[in-house]
Formats: C-alpha cells, structure tokens, sequence
C-alpha cells in the first residue's frame, strides 16, 4: 500500500467499500489550437465516454479545451465516479473542473442545464460543449 500523500481515497455511500488510486506521474499531450478555435469546455463524468471526447476535442484544432464540467445537483454524491477522482483527473491535465450546481427542489433540469451553459459562455468565454453522451444530447 502506498504512502498516504500518494493515494486518494473516498467512502462509497453506505459505507459499502473504500476507493484507493495512487497518484502517477502523467504526460499529458500538448493541444495545438488554431489561432481562430473556439474555446471549449467538456462536459465530465470521468468515464470513459467523456475521456474519448475530450482527447478527439483535444485532437481537434478547431477547438480549445479550456475547462472540463460537471453539471450536479446540490449536495450530490457520485457513485461510478466521485467527485474527488474527477477532481483529480482535472488536476492531472491540468484543465479547470467548474462545477455548474443545481439548487435543492428543482424540478426543471433542462432549464437548470440551459442556464448552466449560459454562464459558462458568459463568464468563461465557452463556445462550444463537448460531451460523450449520446443518449440525451
């Protein structure tokens, strides 16, 4: 087991297990932008499907991938992928993880998500959301 500064650990909800992943060393590939790509920022889970789209967003020089986000309600806790592992799969890219809040008793998530991208265009400058979900996009 490694030294404590070198893992990161969460209680799953219920106390059912403990999580443990040890920090790396990473390269992570430079992103070549055009001059005129559009800044954006992906939409993140941490799974695979957010993984792929940010590395063909990154490969794309039409874009630059300034930010990764997650849209959450208040309070949430993650089970397939806590917040901490998010957290520090941001840290390891060196890319922001802004955090878009959905207040407590509210019932209209597609105004919420709608108001979410607004802010992110407006007080980020993004112009475009990346995300690997196919299901409801």
């Amino acid at each position: 087991r490694p030294p404590a500064d070198e893992q990161i650990s969460t209680e799953l909800p219920h106390g059912e297990t403990r999580l443990h992943a040890v920090k790396m060393t990473s390269t992570v590939e430079q992103q070549v932008a055009a001059e005129d790509a559009k800044n954006a920022a992906v939409s993140w889970t941490g799974g695979k499907d957010c993984n792929l789209a940010l590395l063909k967003a990154w490969r794309n020089p039409a874009l630059r991938v300034t930010c990764l986000v997650v849209f959450m309600p208040h309070e949430a806790r993650f089970r397939a992928h806590p917040l901490i592992f998010m957290e520090a799969q941001a840290k390891a890219l060196s890319l922001p993880l802004r955090r878009i809040v959905f207040p407590k008793d509210c019932d209209d998530y597609k105004k919420l998500y709608v108001d979410g991208i607004q802010s992110l265009k407006q007080e980020h400058g993004i112009e475009v959301i990346v995300t690997g979900d196919m299901d409801y996009v």
